[in-house]
């Protein structure tokens, strides 16, 4: 198999086209040459020095990242940043390096999805398909248990040694919302709120 072929075949299951706007023209392959036989692949979150040292080990020549390469313009390729270090050592070595990100996040076959099923989520769904922004949440059910019990289950589920959790433990959760990214800042809470309120009233409805 060719890169090409590899690309055309991840682009089939997660196609640009799903992607958030910031993440236009930032995907695919990055870094290489599409008529390259690939050897092995490596997967991997972020593409660092040592994702890198250890595709070299392995004898991969592709790596599949989520998070791009290259996400912000460069103005030099050299070994004293961190960035061109890891460009200088994958040209160096003939590495090509594929991202996913967005559009993984919101495939039908994405990291998302994948998330609630592990956690067997009941009729899970995108929470709104009106707006990009808000498709990155995902909204499902579960039989109702406290805070801490869901917290039990992730660690469970994912072999975790810890979780953070926010609020009171002895509260009792039906509803979930998943979101495989950049969660955390209070414009994503807010939104997470202010849908869990849509639906709430669409209930009633």
């Amino acid at each position: 198999m060719i890169v090409k072929q590899l690309c055309d075949f991840l682009e089939a299951k997660f196609p640009m086209a799903l992607a958030a706007e910031f993440d236009k023209g930032k995907l695919g392959l990055q870094i290489g040459n599409p008529s390259s036989k690939i050897k092995n692949v490596l997967l991997t979150l972020d593409v660092t020095t040592e994702v890198v040292h250890e595709a070299i080990r392995r004898d991969a020549n592709v790596i599949v990242s989520h998070h791009p390469c290259i996400f912000y313009p460069i103005l030099e390729i050299t070994d004293q940043t961190p960035t061109g270090e890891i460009i200088r050592l994958l040209i160096k070595n003939d590495i090509h390096v594929y991202n996913m990100h967005t559009n993984l996040d919101l495939s039908e076959n994405g990291v998302n999805v994948v998330l609630a099923n592990r956690l067997k989520l009941i009729h899970h769904r995108k929470a709104s398909v009106e707006r990009a922004e808000e498709a990155f949440l995902r909204i499902g059910e579960v039989k109702p248990q406290t805070l801490k019990e869901f917290a039990e289950h992730v660690k469970n589920v994912f072999g975790l040694m810890h979780v953070r959790v926010l609020g009171n433990l002895d509260r009792v959760v039906g509803r979930i919302g998943i979101i495989g990214g950049a969660g955390s800042d209070i414009e994503e809470l807010n939104r997470a709120k202010k849908l869990r309120l849509r639906l709430l009233r669409h209930i009633r409805n």
